[in-house]
């Protein structure tokens, strides 16, 4: 016994929701990432001018989406991940990382969501 699905226009439809779901789903995520990001900096910015938090972007590119600080010479340094920090007292904010470890435990409900609002379209 089994089934048979044919690809006529209910299953297109189908497909073609879920697909623009997993779409909204990496733009959901990366938004909210951002938005995570430039509150932390808020608050962990001594003296801040807004050079920084006016350069944390969200880049999509082909196949992925990304959060970056569009390669500020001194971002590094403020994360915690250059040689210079080995060398001063400064160990870096570690912003990026943080939000990073959120998002991989939240990036599954906000899929989910992205998603069931893309379905309910059909």
């Amino acid at each position: 016994m089994g089934i048979k699905m044919s690809k006529g226009p209910n299953l297109k439809k189908a497909a073609t929701a879920v697909k623009k779901g997993v779409e909204e789903a990496r733009e959901d995520i990366a938004q909210e990432a951002f938005d995570e990001i430039q509150q932390r900096l808020g608050a962990v910015l001594k003296n801040p001018t807004g050079f920084y938090e006016s350069r944390v972007q969200v880049s999509n590119q082909s196949d992925t989406i990304a959060v970056t600080d569009g390669g500020v010479v001194y971002g590094p340094w403020l994360e915690g991940t250059s040689s210079r920090n080995q060398s001063t007292q400064f160990k870096g904010y570690r912003v990026f990382r943080t939000v990073l470890n959120a998002m991989d435990k939240k990036a599954e409900t906000v899929a989910d969501k992205a998603i069931a609002r893309a379905v309910k379209k059909i």
